[in-house]
């Protein structure tokens, strides 16, 4: 169930950015993209603090007024994603900008890693994480070899290509803001729907300005059929609920890996068929080529190989001598895949410090790999 969580994680961001982007299209004719963020993290608010009253009706006294200023940052990050993937998104692609963001987001977790950001435990720099960025930016370029640029200079493509990546540096900030939020309000998903509604506030707060500024009219030009542009904060709901359901059981890198894989290719699909309105791209074999290596570089970033020299012959099997010879070698080819190489997920290592809640947790998290298998 955890591997279909990611999964169906992948495909909710996708689609949180196609139904967005069409709710800006329908408020004044996309003048006020703030407007559509606002409704957004209105309904994702909504939707998150029902379901915390459903998970945990009582949580018992809080310590909201000791909680830093820096814990409710999160609801001031939360708008800069949110509108920015609804500007980028109708002129990148939905595969480009969640490439670009995924290089951001990877890069700036390496950086708050390697300098202990807040509550996390420094790290090394690992040139292994370095180094599947770097083919995360080759498969973006790949990606974006038949990118149609409506006329637009190369310089500003770049540009908007540089924008989704610090737009994907909000994620693993907000990640760590939310940390602090929930240690004083002890519940992920009410601290989830304040910071969303925070950021809703401010989004309404900004087109309030932006309309007086503009002098633009405020029209909503909605038809009845056209109620699911209004399921963006939904979805960004459902994200959080899969996301907090679905890492304690698989852990953090088997999630991760599966949900960027997925997100990936769900872009690429929205792409080719042209998904919620936008302009269709045709699916080029560069374009899977820079696919097939994004998806690589994200399982390298998140799982360390390690080739293993003492390799060691199987013990032959009892019923060795019934078994043909042909079946004996496929079964010594697969004890040598097995033995000679080692994938080991960055929130395995350093399970021998654990404590035991976080073993246990370690031992679930591996039935439920070794049963997915």
């Amino acid at each position: 169930m955890a591997c279909c969580l990611a999964l169906v994680a992948g495909v909710l961001l996708v689609v949180q950015g196609g139904i967005n982007t069409n709710l800006k299209n329908g408020i004044s004719d996309g003048k006020y993209p703030t407007a559509a963020a606002c409704v957004s993290f209105s309904v994702g608010s909504l939707c998150t603090t029902v379901l915390s009253f459903i998970v945990m009706p009582r949580i018992g006294p809080t310590s909201m007024r000791q909680c830093p200023w820096y814990g409710v940052g999160g609801g001031f990050l939360g708008p800069f994603y949110v509108t920015g993937a609804i500007l980028l998104i109708s002129r990148l692609g939905f595969a480009v900008f969640q490439l670009c963001a995924i290089i951001g987001l990877l890069l700036c977790s390496i950086t708050l890693d390697t300098i202990g950001f807040l509550f996390l435990p420094k790290k090394k720099l690992i040139l292994r994480k370095v180094f599947a960025i770097l083919i995360l930016i080759v498969g973006a370029v790949l990606t974006t070899s038949n990118l149609d640029t409506n006329g637009q200079p190369i310089w500003a493509v770049l540009l908007m290509c540089v924008c989704a990546a610090c737009v994907g540096t909000v994620f693993p900030i907000q990640g760590c803001l939310n940390g602090v939020l929930v240690k004083h309000i002890l519940s992920p998903f009410r601290a989830v729907g304040f910071t969303f509604g925070l950021a809703a506030t401010l989004l309404a707060t900004a087109t309030v300005i932006l309309a007086i500024a503009t002098g633009e009219p405020f029209i909503l030009e909605f038809e009845a059929s056209e109620f699911w542009m209004f399921l963006g904060g939904a979805c960004g709901g459902a994200l959080v609920t899969c996301n907090a359901v679905g890492i304690p059981i698989l852990g953090a890198a088997a999630f991760t890996t599966l949900f960027l894989s997925t997100q990936l290719v769900a872009a690429v699909i929205c792409d080719a068929t042209g998904a919620f309105g936008m302009p269709s791209k045709d699916i080029t074999p560069l374009r899977l080529i820079g696919v097939f290596v994004a998806v690589c570089g994200a399982g390298l970033f998140q799982f360390n190989i390690t080739f293993c020299p003492n390799y060691e012959p199987p013990p032959p099997p009892p019923n060795a001598g019934s078994m043909r010879a042909s079946q004996r070698a496929v079964t010594n080819v697969a004890h040598a895949a097995r033995s000679s190489v080692k994938f080991t997920a960055d929130d395995d290592e350093g399970l021998e410090e654990a404590g035991e809640e976080e073993k246990a947790t370690h031992a679930k998290r591996q039935s439920v790999r070794l049963g997915a298998s």
